[in-house]
């Protein structure tokens, strides 16, 4: 290479270095280069609009009854009841369809049982329908005793007419033993091909328990089967039961014509004063 072909590249090398040190010399701090992006840029998340009817992976249209009046968005794990009361679901039995509610007793009680029906024949054969959650009120006990107390109490839904599933079935009781509540659930579910092919509820089975209260402590007694619901076909799922410390307040019933799914809500135990006796 000749001398002036050497001079013209050291030339141009020290040209571009005198860039870059220029360029490093713009930033004190050496933090690297800093941008500016808008509040709302066009790939942020809305976390709203992530909760919809896909959040719990379910096809909308897959439902028994799924149509464009139905909501199949899904209530959400936990959240309150309009007291500030935080739930626990356990389990589900069945699958997701129709339109999902929150069958919750009011604040202050306790589920004690459920009521609904078998559909005798057709297409819906063997499945639960006109299903509603029984509650009741626990008592502290009265003077010397520890045994908490249950009384009969709301009916959810609370009118015969708006059952969950309205396919025609000859509804029955199914409730704790005298002065216990439900603390988990068994079931059986049943295939139906809606298409696609999708389980239901067939049966449900409650466990229940007493409660005690004493020094301002209320405890969970030892579950024992009380009873089922609905059809002996299909196939058994459960135990699903509420944590430590907690018992059903209501269900997260999925239905449309019958009863799709159904899950346990589990919340800390709700004992009210003893009521004033005449």
């Amino acid at each position: 290479m000749k001398p002036s072909a050497k001079l013209a590249g050291l030339s141009s090398f020290l040209v571009l270095a005198a860039g870059f040190v220029a360029c490093e010399s713009d930033d004190p701090t050496n933090s690297g280069p800093q941008f500016s992006l808008p509040d709302a840029a066009p790939w942020a998340v809305d976390s709203a609009a992530q909760d919809g009817p896909d959040d719990d992976g379910a096809d909308p249209d897959a439902g028994s009854e799924a149509g464009p009046d139905d909501d199949p968005t899904d209530a959400g794990d936990g959240g309150d009841g309009g007291d500030g009361s935080v739930a626990a679901f356990a389990g589900l039995i069945g699958s997701i369809g129709g339109t999902p509610t929150e069958d919750r007793c009011p604040p202050g009680q306790v589920m004690i049982g459920v009521s609904g029906g078998t559909v005798g024949a057709g297409f819906y054969l063997d499945v639960l329908s006109a299903f509603r959650v029984l509650c009741g009120t626990a008592r502290l006990p009265a003077a010397g005793s520890t045994d908490v107390t249950v009384e009969p109490g709301a009916v959810v839904p609370p009118t015969d007419a708006d059952p969950r599933g309205n396919v025609a079935a000859t509804p029955a009781q199914l409730t704790c033993p005298a002065n216990q509540v439900v603390v988990s659930v068994n079931g059986r579910t049943v295939a139906k091909n809606f298409p696609p092919l999708r389980a239901v509820v067939s049966q449900l089975e409650l466990v229940c328990a007493p409660l005690t209260h004493s020094n301002g402590v209320t405890t969970i007694g030892a579950g024992t089967v009380a009873g089922s619901l609905g059809s002996t076909n299909g196939v058994a799922v459960g135990p699903f039961a509420c944590g430590p410390d907690t018992t059903a307040s209501g269900m997260r019933v999925h239905s449309g014509e019958i009863l799709d799914g159904a899950e346990l809500r589990c919340e800390p135990t709700a004992v009210a004063a003893a009521q004033a006796r005449n």
